[in-house]
């Protein structure tokens, strides 16, 4: 069985029915998914800037850090699990379109840069933490995920629309 008849398969289940052609469903997992979008990513953007040090340059990144990443993990497992109910009302058109597997990959770099940062570049902030200047690899770090996030979502809205 290949791939694509797995998704055919799978598009003509109950609940992909169910989600695709209601009028409430469909439109609400939209509207969570966007929610899970702006908490994860919006709170995600905060540490980036600063660690591009262009905001909250009298706020030391661990305040930053450990206050916003319970509730930016929190966002991006609820767009998680909202994204894979909207996958699942449309898998043919998702697994046909270039946009959805751009930012498929776009996401998953993006999740490898934070886990990078967060097992590897974080634990040696305490020697810069509150200075006005971050070392070159937190600066790549903050700046690769601004540009990775920024292409899931116009992925994500292409994919959306198209």
């Amino acid at each position: 069985m290949s791939v694509l008849m797995m998704m055919e398969w799978l598009q003509e289940t109950s609940i992909s029915i169910g989600i695709r052609e209601s009028i409430f469903w469909f439109p609400f997992l939209i509207a969570l998914h966007v929610m899970g979008t702006v908490t994860g990513i919006g709170l995600i953007l905060a540490l980036d800037l600063r660690l591009l040090n262009w905001g909250m340059k009298n706020t030391p990144l661990s305040a930053i850090f450990l206050q916003l990443r319970p509730w930016a993990i929190g966002g991006f497992v609820y767009q998680l699990i909202t994204g894979v109910f909207l996958f699942w009302s449309e898998p043919v058109r998702c697994f046909e379109s270039w946009s959805f597997w751009i930012k498929m990959i776009a996401m998953c770099l993006a999740f490898g840069n934070a886990i990078l940062f967060d097992k590897m570049i974080y634990p040696t902030s305490a020697s810069w933490d509150t200075g006005p200047n971050m070392p070159f690899r937190a600066k790549f770090a903050g700046a690769a995920s601004l540009v990775l996030w920024t292409i899931v979502i116009f992925t994500g809205r292409w994919t959306a629309y198209s």
